[in-house]
Formats: C-alpha cells, structure tokens, sequence
C-alpha cells in the first residue's frame, strides 16, 4: 500500500475538469483498505460539490457523459486521532459529517476483531486483565516507605479501591456510581450559587479527599523548592570560599543553617515519603548518615580558618548534589503513568486489537445524513455479528446514533427507512440529544468495575463549542476519578474541530443539500515528501506525492502498472425527507 494514513488524517482533492483548487476532505476508509472513501455533502448547484456532482451524475457542461473522471489525490494531511497502541479503550464522537474520520477508526477496529476467535480472545483478554491486576496488587503491597517498614505501618490507605465488598446489598458497579454521583452532586453545588450548603460532614468528607487527590502536587512543589535550595548551597559554597571576596560571619551561619535545613528535610523526604524497593532508597539514608559527621567538621574549618580547603568544598558538593540530582528525578518523574507502564503491563501478542474497545457515539441533526451513511455501519456491525454474539460484540465494539433532528416528519421516514437495520432493531439508534457527562460517567463506572487501571481515548470531531463543552466534561471526570481514589483510570481528550458560523443564506443552501459518496483507489510514492501548503490555489502537487485517476489508468511518478477505472450506475432517489432529491454517486477504482 502506497498511501498511508491513519484514521483523522485528511487529504486534498482536484478535479481538473472543474479547476485546478485543490479542496480537503477526511478519509473515511480503514487504513488497511485498498480504496480510499471520501463522503462529500453537496451543497448549491453552483458550489464545488453541486458541480462535482453534475459531472458525477453526467449533466455537467450541456449534458456530457463522464464516464472517467480525472481525480488528483494529495496527502495525507494531518494528525491522528491519537495512537490506539497507547490506550486500553476508546471513545470517539462524531458531531455530523464528523463522523468520517471516526469511522475510519471505527472500520480499522472492526477489521481487527474479525480476525480473531471470540472465545479465545476473550478468555485471554480475561487472563490479561487478571495478570495485570496481580501484579498491580502485589506492587502495591510491597509499596512503602523505609519509615513504614521500621514501624511496620501501612499504605492501606493509598491502595485505592480495595473496599470491603457489601454482599446481597448492592455491586462494586453500584457502590462506584453511588461514590461518583455523590462526589458529582457536592462538586456540582460548591460551584452554583443559590443552592442550598452542604452539610458540614459532605463538606468535611469532600475537603478531605480532595486534599488526599491534590496532595501529592504540594510534594512536587516542595521538592522543587528543595531542588532549587540545594543548587544555590553549593553556588554560594564554591564562590564565596573560592573568589577573593570578604566573608562575614553572617555568611557562614546562613550556609551553615541552610545547610542542616536542606539535609533534614532530604532525609526527611527519603525516609517518610519515597518508596523503599530501590538502591537509592539506601544510598539516600547513607547520604544523610554521612552528612552528620560532615557537617560537624565543616563547621569546625569555619570557625578555624574562616573558608573552607579544597578538599572540603568538593565533598560538600558532592555530597548536596546527589541530594540535589535525586530531589530533580523526583520532582520531574511522570506522576501517572499509563496502564502499559505500570507493572504486569506486559501483554500478550494474541491479545488481539490495539484497544480492548472502542465506543463510536455519532450525534448528528440530519436524518438525510443518518440514512445515507448508516446502512455501510449497519453492513459492517451484521459481519461482526455473523461471528460474534451480541452480547460478546459489545465487549469489544459499540456503535450508536443519536439523531437530534426538530423535523418529526424526517424522524419519522428515517425510523421506517432504517427500520430492518440490525443497529436499529437492537435499540442502538435513538431519538434525541445525548447527556455526554452521563455517558462519560458509564464509561468510567464500566472501567472501574472492569480492571484496577485503564487509559482512554477519548476522541471528538466536530464543532468547536461541542469540543469545548466535551473537554470540560473529561476535566471534571478526571476530578471526580481523582476525589474517588480511581487516579489509574486515565483519559486522554483529542479533538478535530471544522467550520465555523454560517450565514442565514448558506443555512438555507445547506438545508436542501445532500450527500455523496466518491471511493478512489489509493496509491504513493514510497518518498512521501511534503506538499505545498493547506488551500493553495492554482498549484500542482509535487509529482512524487500526487496520484492521478484518469480515463484509462491510474499513473503516478514512479510509474506504476496501469489500473483501470470505472464509474458506477448513478442513482437519484425521490425526495423523502423534505428537500428536492437524494443525490448518491460513487466512484470505485479497480
């Protein structure tokens, strides 16, 4: 495959027959298919699309027939929609046509999962999720402080989520929503006026987990200060007895006091705080061992000769800059890391596809839109299902539609056009506006009930005030995780946002319009090199990135066999949902 690209990526078109412009458009096929597919929204008759379509359908110029059409293809162009080998799950929303670049995830996903064999992936899936849970477990439990294993206390409080089970009174799934919505629900009141307060203990429980959430950002700020303390002891330590300046009393009792001040609190931060299953846990109680007798002889040279030997200012420093470098690594650590780091995160090679799931959301106010994209969907969720059950298929992928359309009368011919849909007969399309924090929370309460860590995708395109709106909802589920003690279920927001305000006569234009469908046969050149820049007019691409679909073959610089291309049957449907007429055209190369 020539052309490689990965699901958000988009690419630009030319057709010379309309001018020589070149117009983006995402892809919407999988990675590893041998076409490419483009879903173009026709507007105005005389707009860009409106004339693609009339060469497409064959009215373009007085009636002439194009059979071949000649397509440039420039690209790929973008960025992903997030790397799936980073992420144990995924959530992608589609807002309109911005479920194109989610279904190419979708698509790749699904190819995935139809190669393997649903029992035993899910049995190893199964046994993965348990190896990784032991591990954690055992981890955990060998976690602590060399101040906890002298006084032999423990980090119980710090394991996070392994509460007494209440039996034949409800499920941990139904004590993590209840411990959730409480959190939601006090979060929600302390930040709305005129509600009514808290109670003092709600108020008092909340202060005090999210004190336990956010205390570990107070350590890294302290290490930081540390850090930068230690750094200016040995500065001072090295001018001050080396250069030729006068010291004064002053001077030495700040170094000194200094001094004991960043030693106590390192050897207080290395016995109380730092975990005690490493080398360094052992070199840093040397090290403060080692100060005490040093301190005592620094301070006597003081007060003897005034200034420090040589020999004494390179065992100083020596001695605060390991406290120095060890207070830097661990105030510029990654605090969290992701459930593939974490130990026991090892997986196997037949675990299957790069996520465990992937959730497909599209919200869309066009029933046109939904009917004319949603039997494709609707094809490719019957193949899962021809071999896997239902109820295993949505372990491993779920698709739903939301369709927010204010026309009843296009809701109502969508519901008997998709009516023998599988996706509809199953309860998957639904009439009405999603409650995107509900679905977050599900999601989440799903996670935790499932595995003891998990890192999300949580992937959007669409218009920049639902990208906005989505990226405050995943900031105060990352809250909430964090008060509930649920820190390792991590989620990470990626967005693709188009378009802008339309004005009341492209609304207008845009009502009446439709949709196509162009599918082109992809190819590249190995080399791969950048094109000119995004909406460039009157250029042509590079010859080593372009791709050219003419009437007898497809040609590209690094001259390729020859491929023929032929034009499907063109077909017009009869208005149904209130505007002229559907307009379908499809382009294969093969």
């Amino acid at each position: 495959i020539l052309f490689q690209f990965k699901p958000g990526q988009y690419a630009f078109l030319k057709v010379p027959a309309l001018d020589q412009h070149w117009h983006p458009f995402s892809i919407a096929s999988s990675p590893s298919s041998m076409d490419l597919e483009f879903y173009v929204e026709v507007f105005a008759p005389h707009t860009w699309t409106g004339q693609l379509w009339d060469i497409l359908e064959g009215s373009h110029q007085g009636g002439l027939k194009h059979k071949n059409v000649t397509i440039e293809v420039m690209g790929p162009y973008g960025t992903s929609l997030g790397n799936a080998t980073n992420f144990s799950h995924g959530l992608a929303i589609g807002a309109g046509t911005g479920i194109v670049p989610v279904l190419s995830m979708f698509k790749e996903h699904a190819e995935q999962i139809l190669q393997l064999s649903p029992s035993s992936h899910l049995r190893n899936l199964a046994e993965v999720r348990q190896q990784r849970a032991d591990y954690e477990l055992a981890f955990e439990e060998r976690k602590g402080s060399l101040a906890d294993e002298v006084l032999g206390g423990c980090r119980s409080c710090h394991l996070g989520g392994r509460e007494k089970p209440i039996a034949f009174v409800q499920t941990k799934a139904d004590r993590i929503r209840q411990s959730i919505r409480n959190s939601v629900t006090s979060y929600d009141m302390i930040g709305k006026d005129g509600q009514p307060a808290l109670s003092r203990r709600s108020a008092k429980e909340l202060q005090q987990a999210a004190y336990q959430a956010t205390k570990s950002l107070y350590g890294v700020v302290g290490m930081g200060l540390l850090t930068t303390l230690g750094f200016a002891l040995v500065a001072l330590t090295i001018s001050w007895n080396t250069l030729p300046i006068e010291i004064y009393d002053g001077m030495v009792t700040l170094l000194k006091l200094f001094s004991v001040l960043f030693q106590c609190s390192f050897g207080c931060t290395a016995v109380f705080v730092w975990d005690k299953n490493s080398i360094e846990a052992f070199l840093d109680v040397a090290s403060c061992l080692i100060a005490i007798p040093s301190d005592i002889h620094w301070f006597r040279v003081y007060d003897e000769r005034g200034t420090l030997r040589p020999v004494d200012i390179a065992t100083f420093s020596l001695l605060h800059l390991y406290m120095f470098g060890r207070l830097w690594t661990k105030a510029v650590c990654q605090r969290h890391v992701t459930w593939q780091q974490g130990p026991g995160a090892a997986r196997s090679s037949s675990a299957g596809p790069a996520m465990e799931c992937l959730k497909v959301v599209w919200v869309s106010r066009s029933a046109t839109l939904i009917a004319e994209l949603l039997p494709e969907v609707d094809q490719i969720w019957r193949d899962i299902q021809k071999k896997w059950k239902l109820e295993d298929a949505q372990k491993v992928i779920q698709f739903s539609v939301y369709c927010t359309d204010k026309d009843k009368r296009a809701k109502a011919i969508l519901s008997k056009q998709i009516s023998k849909t599988r996706i509809y007969k199953q309860g998957f399309v639904k009439f009405g506006r999603p409650d995107f924090g509900s679905l977050l929370e599900e999601h989440k309460i799903d996670l935790i009930d499932q595995s003891r860590s998990s890192s999300t995708l949580l992937a959007f395109c669409g218009s920049p005030v639902l990208a906005q709106h989505l990226h405050k909802l995943k900031i105060s589920s990352d809250l909430v995780s964090a008060i509930t003690g649920h820190k390792k279920h991590q989620m990470e927001f990626v967005s693709e946002s188009y378009g802008g305000v339309r004005s009341s006569r492209k609304n207008k234009a845009a009502s009446a319009s439709s949709s196509s469908v162009a599918k082109t046969k992809r190819a590249q050149n190995e080399n791969g090199k950048t094109q000119k820049k995004k909406g460039s007019q009157n250029t042509k691409p590079h010859p080593d990135q372009s791709l050219i679909l003419d009437g007898s073959y497809m040609r590209a610089s690094n001259n390729m066999s020859p491929v023929n291309v032929s034009v499907m049957t063109m077909e017009r449907h009869v208005a149904s949902f209130g505007v002229p007429e559907q307009q379908y055209a499809h382009l294969d190369v093969c």
